[in-house]
């Protein structure tokens, strides 16, 4: 790492820390629908965090939740998550379809925190409130990595009718044998088997076999980063479950998101 892009790193981390504690209003969630690519009916919606710095501007979460991470902030950043989420959430479902899954990000690092019930019992209240289910992701690569006691609370979790979800699946380096214990009920795709699906390239057998894996244990599969029609149109050939990305619908704030509602294939 050169010495600009250090101090640029360690401004950024420090412009971090200071607006989780005191400017909240700089985050604010956008919401990406998923669909079901059989039908192109709406499934569920992945909540994303963003934050906007009066300095750095819209900052990627790819270089943020690291940092919130590595400097013991991330449950700080999943207080904010959750605040932002409810404020949009309404206590009644209205005129929203039933049956929705709505999914949040959780870093293995906040399993084993005691704060974590807490904070999230109230939003999977909402979101039951609603007729809906939640859902939670955690990527591959960390949860290979998980001691026995984050397991049991994923499982308890799963007893209160939480959705368990690996994120990025196939980045990491999964053992099939493994596979079968953990108390999961959905895999994400990783984007990069998304990226090439329609040419010459092996991914789709290499999605095609990840479909197998999961019809094997029981799984639904989702596929994330669907960018054209190409993608879609091979995903639906291959009997994936759900779909999301750009050419389906892009991340968009709760008022925006009437049209998401839609069917996709309309």
């Amino acid at each position: 790492m050169d010495t600009e892009q250090g101090r640029y790193e360690q401004r950024l981390s420090e412009a971090l820390i200071a607006s989780l504690k005191t400017t909240p209003e700089e985050f604010s969630v956008v919401y990406q629908p998923q669909y079901r690519l059989e039908t192109g009916k709406i499934a569920g919606l992945e909540v994303l965090i963003r934050w906007n710095h009066p300095e750095f501007g819209a900052v990627s979460p790819g270089d943020f939740v690291p940092i919130a991470e590595q400097r013991g902030h991330i449950h700080e950043l999943t207080e904010h998550l959750v605040r932002c989420i409810l404020a949009d959430l309404p206590e009644a479902p209205g005129s929203l379809p039933e049956g929705l899954c709505l999914a949040i990000n959780i870093s293995a690092r906040q399993i084993t925190d005691n704060r974590l019930d807490s904070l999230l019992d109230p939003l999977f209240d909402r979101i039951r409130s609603l007729g809906w289910r939640s859902e939670i992701e955690i990527t591959e690569t960390h949860l290979m990595n998980l001691s026995t006691r984050c397991l049991n609370r994923l499982r308890r979790l799963g007893e209160k009718g939480v959705i368990i979800a690996i994120d990025d699946f196939g980045k990491g380096y999964s053992s099939l044998a493994y596979l079968h214990t953990l108390p999961v009920q959905v895999l994400k795709i990783d984007r990069q088997f998304i990226r090439r699906l329609g040419g010459k390239s092996p991914d789709s057998r290499i999605v095609s076999a990840i479909l197998g894996i999961a019809e094997a244990l029981d799984l639904e599969v989702v596929a994330e980063g669907i960018e054209n029609s190409g993608q879609y149109t091979k995903l639906r050939e291959l009997k994936c479950h759900r779909g999301q990305g750009f050419f389906l619908a892009r991340p968009r704030p709760w008022l925006a998101l009437n049209g998401a509602f839609i069917d996709a294939s309309q």
